[in-house]
């Protein structure tokens, strides 16, 4: 446990000439030593963690930049919708410096439709008390409930399908009760 600690300490540090990645899986050069492939763990703990962070703000940089949005960055990443939309709202909603690297991007994704204030309260509990992501659930609707149930956007559901030989999205915005708070139609 040290040596991971070590490892995370130092951003990972891995020598990539001992490792090459594909699309299916990891190749090791022989005299890869340990430490190092511990340090190739961390790095993939790391990548795992962030990967949603990372989409988030590459769209809202491209949507900012180059208005382009969610069919561009399907082809390019192989996500669904669904995923890149939650990725870009919930980096929309909390900063770069206010996330938290101890938790998880699903306790992140628990806390954002909360004001900033609150969810920085609502981060610093879950990560000093280390709140499971039910528990953070619990302590959100609690504070919602407390403030006269205010929500924002808290859930989307987007559709595709053809019509007249064109294919739509139809994305609704819920709040908790699923009752539908926006609607957007675009063309695919």
């Amino acid at each position: 446990m040290q040596l991971i600690e070590e490892c995370e300490a130092l951003d990972a540090g891995v020598n990539l000439a001992l490792v090459r990645f594909t699309p299916t899986g990891l190749a090791f050069d022989p005299s890869i030593g340990y430490e190092e492939w511990v340090r190739v763990g961390v790095l993939l703990h790391g990548i795992q963690r962030s990967v949603h962070w990372w989409i988030g703000d590459w769209l809202n940089f491209g949507e900012r930049k180059y208005g382009e949005m969610y069919a561009q960055a399907e082809a390019a990443t192989g996500f669904d919708y669904q995923t890149l939309a939650n990725d870009k709202w919930i980096a929309s909603r909390i900063e770069s410096s206010r996330r938290r690297e101890r938790l998880p991007f699903s306790h992140h994704a628990i806390v954002a439709s909360m004001e900033p204030s609150a969810q920085d309260v609502l981060l610093t509990i879950a990560e000093t008390d280390a709140l499971t992501g039910k528990e953070l659930r619990a302590l959100v609707k609690e504070e919602k409930k407390a403030l006269g149930g205010i929500e924002r956007e808290p859930y989307q559901v987007a559709l595709v399908f053809t019509a007249f030989g064109h294919e739509l999205r139809i994305m609704f915005d819920l709040d908790e009760t699923l009752q539908v708070r926006n609607v957007e139609i675009e063309r695919v």
